[in-house]
């Protein structure tokens, strides 16, 4: 039987690109299915859609499956991805103009501006963890590129949650 992987936060244009180094090492990684979920059904259906039409257009048997639902998207993950932006893009914009209005840092993965949006974040990560470990599979893996990373990550792993890996894309 083939693995899951799961991507919670998949309504944003790096799920396809995700998905994209994923079609190269599915097979290797025994993944059969990638499940893609986000609670914004426009964003959702767009750039999952897109991510789904990619697999299919390069006649790939990997399976995905697009869910607003999180209980859904974790039952039986093997693995576990998040990129979560809890307030979108407006949030983000707000934090760190705030900050940088008043002269300090702004940026979302570091200073006022990223503990701004930790202080947002991390509670609705615990959330996620919680039913990760409810519904996925013991011990699944939680890969977390969720800003900001080493924040939220600490915080999930102070909580309990002993087996997450934070992941920068960026230097900060």
């Amino acid at each position: 039987m083939g693995k899951k992987l799961t991507l919670i936060g998949g309504g944003s244009v790096r799920t396809y690109y995700f998905v994209e180094s994923m079609m190269r090492f599915y097979k290797e990684m025994e993944i059969e299915e990638i499940a893609v979920m986000d609670n914004d059904s426009e964003k959702l259906k767009y750039f999952g859609g897109i991510a789904r039409y990619l697999v299919t257009s390069n006649g790939c048997d990997l399976k995905v499956t697009l869910t607003e639902d999180p209980i859904e998207a974790v039952t039986n993950a093997d693995y576990v991805v998040t990129t979560v932006r809890v307030g979108q893009d407006k949030a983000r914009t707000k934090d760190e103009r705030t900050a940088l209005n008043m002269g300090v840092i702004g940026q979302e993965t570091t200073g006022a501006g990223g503990y701004s949006y930790a202080t947002r974040t991390i509670p609705t990560m615990i959330a996620y963890m919680a039913l990760i470990r409810k519904y996925a599979r013991p011990n699944a893996p939680v890969f977390n590129f969720t800003n900001p990373s080493g924040l939220v990550t600490q915080a999930l792993y102070d909580a309990g949650y002993d087996n997450i890996i934070g992941i920068c894309d960026n230097a900060t």
